[in-house]
C-alpha cells in the first residue's frame, strides 16, 4: 500500500489575469524554480497576500515507487476550487470550498519523478490548499472517503424538523416596511407556501465604523443581546414567534458567534477577547472581512458569555433554535457545549453554516450542501456528468455520521439569484433536484416569485411580489413540492437507488418507501435536447404529466417529473 504526504514545499506563484493554463504553467518546460517557495497545507493568507482574491499556481515534485496497484491524489480540502495536472495531464477539477476530493491518477503517473500542479481559484476567504494532499493507493471510494464519523450516529433532531422545509428570511427586504411585523402579516402565505421552519437572518444591531454600504452588513453585530431598531422591538420578535407557534412553525434566528463590529459592546468592554497580531492590533477573521473584529476562542470567558447569550434568547423569545454562521471557523469544542446546554432549556434545531461532517458530532442537526450547490452549473452547461451526483451522495455516506441532514438549496443569500446563474428552465429543474434528494429543502425569500436581483446585504432592496404572489407559478411549483415531500417523508432519509437511464445527462433514480413495496422515481433531463430513455413504468408523471409507455419515457429540454409505483 502507497501512502505519500505531500505535505511540505512547493513552489507558489500568483496568476491574477487567470491565464496561466494558455500560457502552460503547468508543464515541466516552465521555469518553476522563479517561483515563490510555499508551504503547504496552509491558507494562502499566511504567504503575506491576505487580500489577494483570484487565481494562484502551486507547483511541485514527487517521487513513487514501481506498482500495479491503484493511485489517487486526495485532497482534504480546497479554497476554493481546483484544477489538478499530474505530468502536464489534467487529471480532474472541483469546485467548492473546504470538502474532500481525490483523482484516480492511476494511468497518469510513473515509476520515478512525477510533477503536480494546482490551479486554485479562491473566490472570497483566505485562499489556497489549506488542508493535506496525499497520494495513495485504492481499491475503491471507501479506500479514501471513508470518514471517521461514518459509523457514528449525529445527534437526532427534534420531531418537527423531520422533513420540514426552512424558510429563508431577510427582514429588511422581506416586506415593504422591512420589519418583524412585515414579516408577521406574510406568515398566513408562508404557511400555504409550505414553510416549516422560518430562518430570520440576523436580527441584532448593526455597527456603523467600518460598516459596508449603507446600512452595514447583519453579519457585524453590535449588541449580541439587541434588536435592530428598524427591524421593530423585542415585543415585536415576541408577537412574531408567537403568530408562527400558533400556525405551527418554527423560528430559529441567525447567530454570530465567531466575530462582532468594530464597535461592539464586546470589543469595548472586553478588548482582551479578541484576536490580535505581534503588535497587539485587533485582526479580523479574514483579510476580506475587514468591517469586522475576529473574538478569541482559545478564551473561556468568550465561550461562557456566548453560551449564556444563546440560552437567553431561547428562554426570552421562545426561539426554536439558530443558524449559526460561519460555524467551522469556531471551535467544535465550543459547539459541543454550547448546543448542550441550550438544550436543557427546549429542544432546538441548529444548523451550521458549513459543511463539514464533524460539526454533525459537535451537535448540529444540519449542515450546508455546498457539494450539490457547486455542481448545479457545471451539469447545467454540460461540464460535468449528471451522474456526479450519485458520487457525491455516496461520498456522503462515507463521510457523514448516520442521521445526518444536509440542507439542499438552490439558492441563498450568499448566491445569486438562481435564474439568473441558471436561467428560468434550468432552475426549475435545479430546485426540482434538491427536493428529490435525502435532506432538508430551503427557499430563499423571493425564489417563489423567481426574483431576479439579488438581495443587497448591505442596503435596502426591494423584493417585487406582484400583486398576488400566492397565485405565482414558482409559488404554486413550492407548493406542488411540499406536497410531494409531505405525501412521501421518508424523502428525507431513505437512499437514493440509481436506475440506468443510457444518457450521462439523464438522471432517473428510486426512493422506496421503508415500510412498503412503494417507489417514487424521479427522471430529470439536464440538456436543453430532447431524450427517451428506457423506463418501465407506463405511469403517468404526477408532476407534469411525462407518460411512458411501458417501454420508454421521453423527456423535453429540462424536462422532468416523478413516479409512483407500488
Amino acid at each position: 500500500m502507497i501512502t505519500l504526504d505531500l505535505g511540505g514545499t512547493w513552489k507558489f506563484k500568483i496568476d491574477s489575469s487567470a491565464t496561466g493554463e494558455q500560457k502552460k504553467w503547468h508543464l515541466s518546460e516552465t521555469d518553476h524554480s522563479k517561483w515563490d517557495t510555499v508551504k503547504v497545507p496552509e491558507n494562502w493568507d499566511s504567504y503575506g497576500i491576505e487580500t489577494y482574491d483570484g487565481v494562484a499556481w502551486f507547483w511541485r515534485e514527487f517521487t513513487l515507487p514501481e506498482t500495479k496497484e491503484k493511485l489517487a491524489v486526495v485532497f482534504d480540502a480546497v479554497d476554493d476550487d481546483a484544477v489538478v495536472f499530474i505530468n502536464e495531464t489534467k487529471v480532474g477539477n472541483h469546485e467548492g470550498w473546504g470538502r474532500k476530493f481525490y483523482f484516480d491518477i492511476t494511468s497518469a503517473v510513473k515509476p520515478g519523478v512525477n510533477t503536480i500542479a494546482v490551479r486554485v481559484n479562491d473566490i472570497e476567504g483566505p485562499g489556497g490548499i489549506n488542508k493535506p494532499v496525499t497520494i495513495r493507493s485504492f481499491e475503491n471510494d471507501a479506500d479514501l472517503m471513508k470518514g471517521p464519523f461514518a459509523d457514528s450516529l449525529a445527534p437526532k433532531p427534534p420531531d418537527w424538523a423531520r422533513n420540514a422545509v426552512i424558510y429563508e428570511i431577510f427582514v429588511r427586504d422581506f416586506s415593504k416596511e422591512g420589519t418583524f411585523n412585515g414579516v408577521e402579516d406574510g406568515l398566513p402565505r408562508l404557511k400555504e407556501l409550505g414553510a416549516d421552519i422560518l430562518w430570520l437572518m440576523p436580527i441584532h444591531e448593526i455597527g456603523e465604523i467600518k460598516r459596508k454600504g449603507k446600512f452595514g452588513s447583519p453579519y457585524s453585530v453590535k449588541d449580541y443581546y439587541s434588536i435592530n431598531k428598524d427591524f421593530g422591538t423585542a415585543d415585536d420578535l415576541k408577537s412574531l414567534v408567537a403568530a408562527a407557534h400558533k400556525l405551527e412553525m418554527k423560528v430559529i434566528i441567525d447567530i454570530v458567534v465567531n466575530h462582532t463590529s468594530w464597535d461592539s459592546k464586546l470589543l469595548k468592554e472586553h478588548p482582551e477577547w479578541f484576536s490580535k497580531d505581534l503588535n497587539g492590533k485587533i485582526l479580523p477573521p479574514v483579510a476580506d472581512w475587514w468591517d469586522v473584529a475576529d473574538l478569541n476562542y482559545d478564551l473561556p470567558e468568550v465561550q461562557n458569555y456566548m453560551k449564556t447569550m444563546l440560552s437567553w434568547w431561547v428562554t426570552e423569545f421562545d426561539l426554536d433554535g439558530f443558524r449559526c454562521d460561519v460555524a467551522e471557523m469556531v471551535p467544535n469544542s465550543f459547539w459541543s457545549a454550547a448546543i448542550g446546554e441550550v438544550q436543557k432549556t427546549k429542544p432546538t434545531f441548529w444548523l451550521a453554516e458549513g459543511s463539514t461532517p464533524d460539526l454533525h458530532m459537535a451537535g448540529f442537526h444540519a449542515t450546508y450542501s455546498w457539494n450539490i450547490y457547486d455542481k448545479l452549473e457545471p451539469i447545467l452547461t454540460g461540464k460535468d456528468s449528471a451522474g456526479v451526483v450519485y458520487k457525491m451522495l455516496s461520498n456522503e455516506k462515507l463521510e457523514y455520521p448516520k442521521q445526518s441532514l444536509r440542507l439542499r438549496f438552490s439558492e441563498n443569500h450568499d448566491k445569486y439569484p438562481q435564474q439568473t446563474v441558471f436561467g428560468e428552465r434550468e432552475s426549475q429543474i435545479a430546485t426540482f433536484l434538491t427536493w428529490m434528494l435525502p435532506g432538508i429543502p430551503m427557499i430563499y425569500n423571493g425564489m417563489e416569485v423567481a426574483n431576479e436581483k439579488r438581495l443587497d446585504l448591505f442596503e435596502k432592496t426591494d423584493i417585487n411580489w406582484g400583486n398576488e404572489p400566492s397565485t405565482h407559478s414558482w409559488t404554486v411549483f413550492y407548493k406542488n413540492l411540499k406536497a410531494v415531500r409531505k405525501e412521501f417523508p421518508f424523502l428525507e432519509e431513505v437512499p437514493v437507488v440509481r436506475i440506468a437511464s443510457g444518457d450521462q445527462q439523464v438522471l432517473c433514480f428510486s426512493r422506496k418507501n421503508p415500510w412498503t413495496d412503494q417507489k417514487v422515481v424521479a427522471v430529470m433531463n439536464f440538456t436543453k435536447e430532447l431524450k427517451t430513455i428506457p423506463f418501465k413504468s407506463a405511469e403517468t408523471g404526477k408532476l407534469n404529466g411525462l407518460l411512458g409507455d411501458g417501454k420508454t419515457l421521453t423527456l423535453p429540454p429540462y424536462g422532468f417529473d416523478y413516479f409512483v409505483t407500488e
